[in-house]
């Protein structure tokens, strides 16, 4: 195996890379993880199974099989190739996941990421091996990069929806409008987000406060949001912080609305007594989709009928919806590659760029694929509340809604 350019490159979220390893195109020869003979593509996950993101990564990888289980009782890819799902835990460890990605890089058709920061290290490798990528972590710089293939709409999204909710239907017109957010690319998409939002709608942030990935007390942090008299504070990070902030802010007399980014929610927030009231009163999470169960979206009658055949034990959760999506995304450009019928790197590659628009039902608005220069992500949002009589704990408040703001939003270069 060839010696690869180092990882150096620190993210948040979840890829999944689409490693299509042929050989020769019009060989005979077997194509790692494309096995001809049986009609089987193998991929794989590397997602924490273990640790504190565990919480994200098992319903992320239970998602992902779900649709692929359904896929493969619907006749396959391009109704022909059934789809083999293996496991890897990365233990949310960046050196762990480099070390996953040499072992499975050669044994498999496909490749799936979890974390952000995962994805941004291993990032170097995919390209210099040729790899298109589909990640689900939701930075706006993804768009841009020629092997990544991503779905969803991006963290800036869902704070300028969001923001234009909370000025226009939440009466925040005048009100004060912070950003609490963890330091690293992730919070500085949260800080973007809003500060577009600001300059879009005309309010001031008032203050923007960070804090890291490993702290575990945040009462001077959410100190800095109660001096600045806050009314709102828009909240970029994830589920194992969300609790400890509400709860410092309620110790500290903070009454205002936390408007939480999609990585910031768990589905056992709605079965904690202490946290609970907090969350139902003063918290809204922007992400995308509807309500659980709610079949007038396409998307999701596919999705719990999928769950209630293959996965029948499955609780309400929103990172079950996640992995599920990014299925369907890998699925689509693979359905491309058939299609085309290359199975080698560049036959992917090519997949990608002739992709085009690609629906995903409703569990989040559309994409319009291609090379980077044109491709167009869903800028649609839904605003949830927390509600423990709902499956999963929210209650669509707004759903797949746009602003004129999102709308009009250009991702750079």
């Amino acid at each position: 195996m060839r010696r690869r350019t180092p990882a150096s490159h620190v993210v948040v979220g979840v890829v999944l890379a689409v490693v299509a390893v042929a050989c020769g195109r019009g060989t005979t020869e077997a194509t790692p993880g494309f096995d001809r003979a049986t009609s089987t593509i193998r991929v794989a996950m590397l997602t924490p199974l273990s640790g504190p993101v565990q919480v994200i990564g098992e319903p992320l990888l239970a998602g992902f099989r779900t649709r692929f289980d359904g896929i493969n009782a619907r006749g396959g890819i391009g109704g022909k190739y059934k789809v083999e799902v293996v496991a890897e835990d990365n233990q949310y460890d960046v050196p762990a996941s480099l070390q996953l990605y040499k072992k499975v890089e050669d044994r498999v058709a496909v490749l799936a990421l979890v974390g952000t920061p995962h994805v941004s290290a291993v990032l170097p490798e995919i390209t210099a091996d040729g790899v298109v990528a589909v990640p689900g972590s939701l930075d706006a710089q993804w768009i841009k990069e020629i092997n990544l293939l991503p779905y969803g709409a991006p963290y800036q999204i869902q704070f300028l929806n969001g923001a234009g909710w909370y000025l226009n239907e939440r009466g925040g017109r005048g009100k004060r409008i912070c950003v609490m957010a963890i330091e690293g690319p992730y919070g500085d998409a949260g800080v973007a987000g809003l500060q577009a939002a600001a300059t879009a709608e005309g309010f001031e942030v008032q203050t923007t406060v960070r804090y890291r990935a490993t702290d575990t007390e945040f009462t001077a942090q959410v100190g800095q949001v109660v001096d600045a008299r806050c009314d709102a504070v828009f909240l970029t990070g994830l589920p194992g912080t969300t609790g400890p902030i509400l709860g410092a802010g309620a110790k500290l007399g903070f009454t205002g609305l936390w408007l939480g980014q999609s990585p910031t929610w768990s589905s056992a927030f709605s079965k904690s007594e202490e946290l609970r009231p907090i969350l139902e009163s003063q918290f809204v999470l922007l992400t995308d989709g509807p309500e659980w169960g709610d079949e007038s979206e396409p998307g999701m009658r596919e999705m719990i009928a999928d769950l209630n055949q293959f996965a029948p034990g499955q609780e309400p959760n929103v990172y079950f919806q996640g992995g599920y999506l990014s299925a369907m995304a890998t699925a689509a450009l693979l359905e491309k590659v058939v299609a085309l019928g290359e199975f080698d790197r560049a036959g992917i590659l090519e997949a990608q760029r002739q992709l085009g628009r690609v629906s995903f039902g409703g569990l989040s608005g559309d994409w319009t694929y291609g090379p980077p220069d044109r491709r167009n992500p869903s800028r649609v949002t839904t605003v949830f509340r927390p509600n423990a009589a709902k499956p999963g704990g929210l209650e669509a408040v707004k759903k797949n809604f746009t602003t004129p703001a999102a709308e009009a939003y250009r991702f750079g270069s």
